[in-house]
Protein backbone atom coordinates (compact mmCIF):
# COMPACT_ATOMS: atom_id res chain seq x y z
CA UNK A 1 0.00 0.00 0.00
CA UNK A 2 2.76 2.47 0.93
CA UNK A 3 4.77 1.60 -2.18
CA UNK A 4 1.86 2.19 -4.54
CA UNK A 5 0.98 5.39 -2.69
CA UNK A 6 4.32 6.66 -4.00
CA UNK A 7 4.46 4.90 -7.37
CA UNK A 8 0.91 5.37 -8.67
CA UNK A 9 0.35 9.08 -8.00
CA UNK A 10 1.91 12.23 -9.38
CA UNK A 11 3.69 14.46 -6.88
CA UNK A 12 5.01 17.97 -7.28
CA UNK A 13 7.04 20.30 -5.08
CA UNK A 14 4.06 21.12 -2.88
CA UNK A 15 3.49 20.85 0.84
CA UNK A 16 1.44 17.64 0.46
CA UNK A 17 4.51 15.96 -1.01
CA UNK A 18 6.13 16.12 2.41
CA UNK A 19 2.86 15.21 4.15
CA UNK A 20 2.02 12.20 1.95
CA UNK A 21 4.93 11.04 -0.21
CA UNK A 22 7.72 11.08 2.37
CA UNK A 23 5.77 9.16 5.08
CA UNK A 24 4.64 6.60 2.47
CA UNK A 25 8.26 6.14 1.33
CA UNK A 26 9.39 5.77 4.94
CA UNK A 27 6.58 3.30 5.74
CA UNK A 28 7.61 1.18 2.76
CA UNK A 29 11.24 1.20 3.88
CA UNK A 30 10.30 0.32 7.49
CA UNK A 31 8.07 -2.50 6.26
CA UNK A 32 10.75 -3.99 4.01
CA UNK A 33 13.53 -3.88 6.61
CA UNK A 34 11.29 -4.84 9.54
CA UNK A 35 9.83 -7.83 7.70
CA UNK A 36 13.34 -8.99 6.82
CA UNK A 37 14.42 -8.83 10.45
CA UNK A 38 11.23 -10.68 11.41
CA UNK A 39 11.88 -13.53 9.00
CA UNK A 40 15.42 -13.85 10.38
CA UNK A 41 14.08 -14.02 13.93
CA UNK A 42 11.71 -16.82 12.91
CA UNK A 43 14.64 -18.92 11.66
CA UNK A 44 16.75 -18.16 14.73
CA UNK A 45 13.86 -19.02 17.05
CA UNK A 46 13.25 -22.35 15.33
CA UNK A 47 16.91 -23.27 15.84
CA UNK A 48 16.78 -22.24 19.51
CA UNK A 49 13.71 -24.45 20.01
CA UNK A 50 15.45 -27.41 18.41
CA UNK A 51 18.48 -26.87 20.64
CA UNK A 52 16.39 -26.74 23.83
CA UNK A 53 16.18 -29.98 25.77
CA UNK A 54 12.42 -29.61 26.33
CA UNK A 55 11.71 -28.22 22.81
CA UNK A 56 9.80 -25.37 24.47
CA UNK A 57 8.44 -22.77 22.05
CA UNK A 58 8.47 -19.98 24.67
CA UNK A 59 12.17 -20.14 25.44
CA UNK A 60 13.09 -16.45 25.07
CA UNK A 61 12.99 -14.11 28.05
CA UNK A 62 10.95 -10.92 28.08
CA UNK A 63 14.10 -8.80 27.80
CA UNK A 64 15.22 -10.74 24.69
CA UNK A 65 11.80 -10.28 23.09
CA UNK A 66 11.78 -6.54 23.86
CA UNK A 67 15.26 -6.23 22.37
CA UNK A 68 14.20 -8.05 19.20
CA UNK A 69 11.11 -5.85 18.87
CA UNK A 70 13.29 -2.76 19.12
CA UNK A 71 15.53 -4.15 16.39
CA UNK A 72 12.53 -5.00 14.22
CA UNK A 73 10.74 -1.65 14.55
CA UNK A 74 13.02 1.07 15.97
CA UNK A 75 16.06 0.26 13.83
CA UNK A 76 14.12 0.21 10.52
CA UNK A 77 12.54 3.52 11.49
CA UNK A 78 16.00 5.00 12.04
CA UNK A 79 17.23 3.53 8.74
CA UNK A 80 14.34 5.20 6.88
CA UNK A 81 15.93 8.63 7.51
CA UNK A 82 16.87 9.12 3.79
CA UNK A 83 13.14 9.11 2.96
CA UNK A 84 12.50 12.07 5.26
CA UNK A 85 15.55 14.08 4.18
CA UNK A 86 15.45 13.26 0.48
CA UNK A 87 15.80 15.77 -2.29
CA UNK A 88 14.11 14.87 -5.59
CA UNK A 89 14.64 14.26 -9.26
CA UNK A 90 12.19 16.11 -11.49
CA UNK A 91 10.88 15.41 -14.96
CA UNK A 92 12.92 17.46 -17.44
CA UNK A 93 15.13 18.57 -14.53
CA UNK A 94 12.72 21.39 -13.66
CA UNK A 95 11.64 21.69 -10.03
CA UNK A 96 8.19 22.85 -11.13
CA UNK A 97 7.64 19.58 -13.01
CA UNK A 98 6.53 16.21 -11.63
CA UNK A 99 8.75 14.44 -9.11
CA UNK A 100 10.00 11.17 -10.61
CA UNK A 101 11.91 9.91 -7.58
CA UNK A 102 14.47 10.62 -4.94
CA UNK A 103 17.79 12.13 -5.92
CA UNK A 104 20.45 9.60 -7.03
CA UNK A 105 22.42 10.12 -3.79
CA UNK A 106 19.47 9.47 -1.47
CA UNK A 107 18.31 6.57 -3.66
CA UNK A 108 21.80 5.03 -3.48
CA UNK A 109 21.91 5.39 0.32
CA UNK A 110 18.49 3.79 0.75
CA UNK A 111 19.26 0.99 -1.71
CA UNK A 112 22.60 0.29 0.02
CA UNK A 113 20.81 -0.06 3.37
CA UNK A 114 18.17 -2.37 1.92
CA UNK A 115 20.63 -4.58 0.02
CA UNK A 116 22.89 -4.82 3.09
CA UNK A 117 19.95 -5.98 5.24
CA UNK A 118 18.89 -8.50 2.57
CA UNK A 119 22.45 -9.84 2.30
CA UNK A 120 22.62 -10.35 6.08
CA UNK A 121 19.22 -12.08 5.88
CA UNK A 122 20.35 -14.46 3.13
CA UNK A 123 23.49 -15.44 5.05
CA UNK A 124 21.87 -15.76 8.48
CA UNK A 125 18.82 -17.67 7.26
CA UNK A 126 21.00 -20.02 5.24
CA UNK A 127 23.16 -20.78 8.28
CA UNK A 128 20.28 -21.26 10.74
CA UNK A 129 18.23 -23.30 8.28
CA UNK A 130 21.12 -25.74 7.80
CA UNK A 131 21.74 -25.94 11.56
CA UNK A 132 18.03 -26.48 12.27
CA UNK A 133 17.75 -29.23 9.66
CA UNK A 134 20.66 -31.04 11.29
CA UNK A 135 19.04 -30.77 14.72
CA UNK A 136 15.75 -32.02 13.28
CA UNK A 137 17.44 -35.01 11.63
CA UNK A 138 19.15 -35.81 14.94
CA UNK A 139 15.84 -35.56 16.81
CA UNK A 140 14.03 -37.84 14.38
CA UNK A 141 16.78 -40.42 14.72
CA UNK A 142 16.29 -40.42 18.47
CA UNK A 143 12.50 -40.66 18.17
CA UNK A 144 10.20 -42.83 16.10
CA UNK A 145 9.63 -41.35 12.63
CA UNK A 146 5.90 -41.14 13.36
CA UNK A 147 6.32 -39.76 16.87
CA UNK A 148 4.07 -36.75 17.51
CA UNK A 149 6.90 -34.54 18.76
CA UNK A 150 9.06 -35.24 15.74
CA UNK A 151 6.19 -34.65 13.33
CA UNK A 152 5.24 -31.38 15.03
CA UNK A 153 8.82 -30.08 14.81
CA UNK A 154 9.06 -31.17 11.19
CA UNK A 155 5.85 -29.30 10.32
CA UNK A 156 7.06 -26.16 12.07
CA UNK A 157 10.35 -26.41 10.20
CA UNK A 158 8.48 -26.69 6.88
CA UNK A 159 6.50 -23.54 7.71
CA UNK A 160 9.71 -21.64 8.51
CA UNK A 161 11.30 -22.87 5.27
CA UNK A 162 8.26 -21.74 3.23
CA UNK A 163 8.33 -18.25 4.75
CA UNK A 164 12.10 -18.00 4.36
CA UNK A 165 12.06 -19.06 0.71
CA UNK A 166 9.34 -16.54 -0.16
CA UNK A 167 11.43 -13.76 1.36
CA UNK A 168 14.64 -15.09 -0.20
CA UNK A 169 13.06 -14.64 -3.64
CA UNK A 170 12.32 -11.03 -2.74
CA UNK A 171 15.86 -10.57 -1.41
CA UNK A 172 17.50 -11.95 -4.55
CA UNK A 173 15.22 -9.79 -6.70
CA UNK A 174 16.18 -6.61 -4.82
CA UNK A 175 19.90 -7.44 -4.93
CA UNK A 176 19.75 -8.11 -8.68
CA UNK A 177 17.83 -4.87 -9.29
CA UNK A 178 20.43 -2.94 -7.28
CA UNK A 179 23.25 -4.48 -9.32
CA UNK A 180 21.47 -3.80 -12.63
CA UNK A 181 20.74 -0.19 -11.63
CA UNK A 182 24.29 0.44 -10.43
CA UNK A 183 25.71 -1.04 -13.66
CA UNK A 184 23.31 1.07 -15.80
CA UNK A 185 22.00 -2.13 -17.38
CA UNK A 186 18.45 -1.15 -18.30
CA UNK A 187 18.01 -4.35 -20.33
CA UNK A 188 18.93 -6.47 -17.29
CA UNK A 189 16.58 -4.43 -15.09
CA UNK A 190 13.66 -4.98 -17.51
CA UNK A 191 14.44 -8.71 -17.72
CA UNK A 192 14.43 -9.01 -13.91
CA UNK A 193 11.15 -7.12 -13.55
CA UNK A 194 9.47 -9.28 -16.22
CA UNK A 195 10.66 -12.39 -14.40
CA UNK A 196 9.30 -11.04 -11.11
CA UNK A 197 5.90 -10.26 -12.67
CA UNK A 198 5.64 -13.81 -14.05
CA UNK A 199 6.66 -15.24 -10.69
CA UNK A 200 4.18 -13.17 -8.69
CA UNK A 201 1.36 -14.09 -11.06
CA UNK A 202 2.02 -17.75 -10.27
CA UNK A 203 2.07 -17.21 -6.50
CA UNK A 204 -1.30 -16.66 -4.85
CA UNK A 205 -0.01 -16.19 -1.30
CA UNK A 206 3.03 -14.96 0.55
CA UNK A 207 4.10 -15.57 4.15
Amino acid sequence: VSYHSVAQFAYYEKYWTHVLRNPACAANSVGVVGATFGKSFIAIHRYSVMRALDLAEKNWSRSVIVGLLLIQFALPLALSTPCWLASYDYRNGNSSDQIIGMSPVHKLVLKTITVSIYTIFIISNGIFTILTSRELAHLRKMLNANDGTGLAQRNMFIIVIACSVSHLLKAFQQVMIAVATHANRDDLYVMIMNWVRKLTRNQSTDC
